[in-house]
């Protein structure tokens, strides 16, 4: 999001890669480190779902047409944004 933010509309993606972390080490021995909750915080921060973006704004599943083009609201988007945005306003600032 802070990409998009800044205007990178061009994103790459490999199949279904994912982002691993390889520091986990410590995390898995000890059980009482407090996990983050990165769907919470990302929700609190932008005011929208992760999946929202990836889906609204990423695209993730279509086929490539070159550099994605600015969010915009449409009738096939308008009820999962509001959900969001519900989703948002019942949740703001908990942590």
């Amino acid at each position: 999001m802070k990409l998009w933010e800044l205007g990178v509309r061009l994103f790459k993606g490999v199949n279904r890669s994912r982002t691993y972390h390889f520091g986990s080490l410590t995390t898995r021995k000890k059980n009482n480190i407090e996990r983050n909750k990165a769907n919470r915080t990302f929700l609190n921060k932008w005011g929208i779902t992760i999946d929202f973006f990836t889906k609204y704004y990423l695209h993730r599943g279509e086929i490539y047409n070159g550099p994605l083009n600015n969010f915009k609201l449409s009738t096939k988007n308008i009820l999962s944004y509001l959900y969001c945005k519900i989703k948002y306003l019942l949740k703001v600032n908990i942590k």
